[in-house]
């Protein structure tokens, strides 16, 4: 009897562990897991880096400009932004996306709303929903 309940405990935990290996990576999971390269325009490149609230957008060959952003993923586009959802979601198709600011800085906090057209662990295509005319951003994983 000991030895059927030691075989059932280790199957319980090999089919949980082989189910949760399984799980698919997060929107999340995936827009952190590299540094994002868009095209290089004229006089250098632009780099974007995700943490779990913030984008960082890195420009020019020797990286001297920097913007940082504030965002959260959704399912739905919200044309204000809500800060209570910065960092809560891990899944969405949209980026809601607002300038980030220190509270001195009195300048306004444009919102823009980027719909993730692909993400891949290699290809990241966006689509800005508030200008649709303008072309897609589209980022290849930067080999570093």
């Amino acid at each position: 009897m000991k030895n059927k309940i030691v075989y059932l405990i280790v199957l319980i935990l090999f089919f949980s562990n082989t189910g949760y290996s399984q799980q698919e990576t997060t929107t999340l999971e995936k827009l952190k897991a590299t540094v994002w390269n868009a095209a290089e325009y004229g006089d250098g490149t632009y780099d974007c880096q995700f943490t779990d609230s913030t984008m960082v957008w890195t420009f020019g060959k020797s990286k001297e400009f920097s913007i940082v952003q504030e965002y959260y993923l959704s399912n739905n586009i919200n044309n204000e932004f809500q800060i209570e959802k910065v960092a809560r979601f891990s899944n969405g198709n949209y980026l809601i996306i607002r300038a980030k600011r220190t509270s001195e800085d009195t300048r306004p906090k444009p919102i823009s709303v980027m719909e993730i057209v692909e993400l891949s662990n290699e290809r990241l295509v966006l689509r800005n929903v508030n200008k649709p005319e303008l072309p897609l951003v589209v980022f290849q994983a930067k080999n570093e």
